[in-house]
Order: structure tokens, then C-alpha cells, then sequence
């Protein structure tokens, strides 16, 4: 009895162990966490900094990604971009940006190349001091990746990274002050945000919205591409019958009124 116990809490824990390896990286707020400020990271010019150098006048928004990512990160960041054209507070003036790769193999000048589109989509010359785009080795920006909740792993079968998307939006002192979790920051809340982290404020969790980058047909498993088949033939067979719905009743509502004109005196 007691081998058979062992050999099924075994089971358990090990299916538990596969089960959570298998589920998404997704933002764990950390409200009011300190961020590592001694953690070593690579600027634009590949020259070694602190990530506390970023620091200390100003609040930071920060964004988590990497620069070959084929998918969602470019939409995250230009998202970013389109809603801080929108503020009146601006880059460097206002608020820093920090984009941080989870990629070891990204280089500086990868960062300098992405720094300098950047600027030049959010099209305010003066703010280029405000924008930073880091690298850095595996064991400092999991450090900072951990203490803002970030998570992410790569997956060997894809050679992709999986992560959430979302910002972080951390005080002049480094804290961790609102999180914006999905594709979207609304500027409003945006302009809220970095005022209430000027004065080292914190804001409350918001809900946790999961958009993972990563592509749907790297299931793990055998059955992975026949999953995502099914999913996708579900998909296209509920629009259609939308489709198909929606057309019937058009038809119906045109063959009745052609039958109210024919039986009008």
C-alpha cells in the first residue's frame, strides 16, 4: 500500500509538473515590488549599465519583448507608440521607456537599430534621451523580468519565446506602480498612470486580460496540429453558419416585403 501511495503521488506530482511546464507564461502583479536596480544590462551603445541608471527623476514605462519576435511584440510596441504621440507629457520630459530583451542573443546593435525606428515613429526629435532598449545576460533580465511578474520560456521546438503582453509602469524610485495588460494602453489612463508614479503612487491590479506571443500551432504534444486544425475548422464553421444566418434573414425580410407590395391594392 505504501509503494502503491508513493508510485500515484509520484504520478500526481510529475503530471502536475507537465501540466504547468505546458501553460502559458502570463503577468503576475507585483504590486509595489522594487525592481532589481543593481541588475547589469547592456545599453544601445554596448556599453554595460545598471538598470538603476534609468532611474531616479522620472517614472519609466516598461516593456518586456525581443527583437526578432515575429508576432506580437512589434504590435505591442507600436501600440506603445501610438498612444504616447497621443500624451502632452512626453519621452523623456515626462517619462522614460525601457524596453528590455528576454532575448540573450539580441545585440546592442539590434537595440540601437530598434531605438532609432522608435523615434522616429513617435516623431518628437528632442525625446531620444527618454528612450532606451535593452539587452543583457539570461541571469539579469530574468531578475528583472521576475520582480515586475513577467513571465516567459523558450520553447525549443519553435525557437520562440512564450510570454504575455502587457506594460509596466514603475516610479522614479523603481517600484512597480500599474500594470497595462493586453495590446492596448487607452491614454487617458495612460497620462494617470505616470502622474500617479511621479509622486510614487501605486495603483490597484487590473484584470488579468492573457494575450500570449506565441503561435497557436506549436501545441505541445502529437496531437498539437491536429487540435489546432479542429479549433480552426470550428472557427470557420461558426462564421459561416453567422454567415449563413444572417443571409436567411435578409432573404426572409426581402421576400416579405416583395409580398406586401404584390398584395397592396
Amino acid at each position: 500500500m505504501k509503494s502503491c501511495a508513493g508510485f500515484c503521488t509520484g504520478m500526481a506530482l510529475a503530471a502536475m509538473a507537465t501540466a504547468q511546464a505546458q501553460a502559458p507564461p502570463r503577468f503576475v502583479q507585483h504590486i509595489g515590488e522594487q525592481l532589481p536596480m543593481a541588475a547589469g544590462l547592456v545599453d544601445e551603445s554596448g556599453s554595460p549599465v545598471r538598470l538603476g541608471s534609468f532611474f531616479g527623476s522620472r517614472p519609466v514605462l516598461l516593456i518586456f519583448g525581443y527583437f526578432t519576435c515575429p508576432q506580437l511584440c512589434s504590435v505591442l510596441e507600436r501600440s506603445a507608440i501610438d498612444t504616447l504621440r497621443d500624451l502632452k507629457p512626453g519621452v523623456g520630459r515626462n517619462f522614460d521607456l525601457i524596453y528590455l530583451s528576454i532575448d540573450p542573443s539580441d545585440s546592442a546593435a539590434e537595440a540601437r537599430r530598434k531605438r532609432g525606428e522608435a523615434v522616429r515613429e513617435y516623431g518628437r526629435g528632442t525625446s531620444v534621451a527618454g528612450w532606451h532598449y535593452l539587452t543583457g545576460p539570461e541571469v539579469s533580465v530574468r531578475q528583472v523580468a521576475d520582480a515586475a511578474g513577467f513571465g516567459y520560456r523558450y520553447d525549443r521546438r519553435s525557437r520562440l519565446y512564450r510570454h504575455p503582453s502587457g506594460y509596466v509602469v514603475a516610479t522614479p524610485q523603481g517600484r512597480v506602480s500599474r500594470y497595462f495588460l493586453g495590446v492596448d494602453i487607452p491614454a487617458r489612463a495612460a497620462a494617470e498612470a505616470f502622474r500617479r508614479a511621479a509622486a510614487d503612487k501605486t495603483g490597484e491590479p487590473v484584470f488579468d486580460l492573457l494575450i500570449e506571443c506565441f503561435h497557436g500551432d506549436n501545441f505541445a504534444g502529437p496531437y498539437g496540429p491536429l487540435i489546432w486544425r479542429t479549433l480552426e475548422a470550428a472557427v470557420a464553421l461558426t462564421l459561416a453558419a453567422v454567415a449563413g444566418g444572417i443571409g436567411w434573414m435578409l432573404w426572409q425580410e426581402s421576400t416579405g416585403r416583395r409580398r406586401v407590395s404584390e398584395a397592396a391594392p
